[in-house]
């Protein structure tokens, strides 16, 4: 079954303030035992194998939120830890995912080959003020060059291209994107899940840009927790999200 997020995120404001700053800039597997007494997953890095999920370049409004990306039960810190070790205070706490602003009907494509395990709207579910809301979503699985599998799931999606079950290529298109489910504005949000060498031995969402920040990752560190991997082939990542830091200023708390 597909994830859903509790809070809708205001887009439709953060595309205004990035596009005014950007018209004024253009001119060995282990485990260790945490201090928490938490088993902690050591894994083998997989060989980086995702491209970008789109053609050309949109801005990531919301990157992962490395303390804690638990957006369903709440993270209770109101904070995001972004990969790079910023932190802004408010709205993207406990963002499991990456969003970029791709118009509505912008094509969605497989970041990597794959089956699809699932493509519908998923269980309805209260979105604040929007009532009962449902976004259109694909989710793929993947076996990476290592041997090891993990997900990619592609939510808000206001058409699908593909069919349960199907074997898709990289770069196939999945469907356009759009605003369905609970959002404030059209994007795409993408999950990536770990479904092996985790903390728990369950399926945990993590951060295909990986964790540069001081100190240890939060994420990997709790126990229903995984280690973030960058995972995007030499030269296909997309934007990363530190533009952020030039909208809010680095580390910036937001009231």
């Amino acid at each position: 079954m597909a994830a859903r997020r509790r809070t809708a995120l205001p887009h439709a404001l953060v595309y205004v303030v990035v596009c005014w700053l950007c018209v004024g800039l253009a001119g060995c597997n282990a485990s260790e035992e945490s201090s928490s007494g938490t088993t902690v997953v050591q894994p083998t890095a997989p060989v980086a194998f995702l491209q970008q999920p789109f053609r050309g370049f949109f801005l990531n409004s919301a990157p992962f939120d490395h303390d804690l990306p638990l957006s369903l039960q709440g993270d209770g810190n109101n904070e995001m830890l972004t990969w790079w070790g910023g932190r802004i205070r408010g709205i993207w706490s406990g963002h499991h995912g990456h969003d970029w602003l791709l118009p509505e009907g912008t094509p969605v494509l497989a970041a990597a080959a794959g089956t699809v395990i699932y493509a519908d709207f998923e269980p309805p579910f209260l979105c604040g003020e929007r009532g009962m809301v449902s976004a259109l979503v694909v989710r793929l699985r993947h076996r990476a060059p290592s041997g090891e599998t993990f997900d990619t799931q592609y939510l808000h999606l206001s058409r699908l291209d593909v069919t349960l079950d199907e074997q898709v290529q990289a770069g196939q298109q999945l469907g356009l994107s759009g605003m369905t489910g609970c959002t404030g504005g059209p994007h795409l949000h993408f999950d990536v899940i770990r479904l092996a060498q985790t903390n728990n031995g369950q399926p945990a969402y993590i951060d295909p840009f990986g964790w540069q920040g001081s100190g240890a990752d939060p994420w990997a560190q709790h126990p229903d927790g995984a280690p973030s991997v960058w995972l995007w082939k030499t030269g296909q990542e997309p934007d990363a999200g530190k533009l952020m830091d030039l909208v809010w200023g680095p580390g910036t708390l937001i009231p």
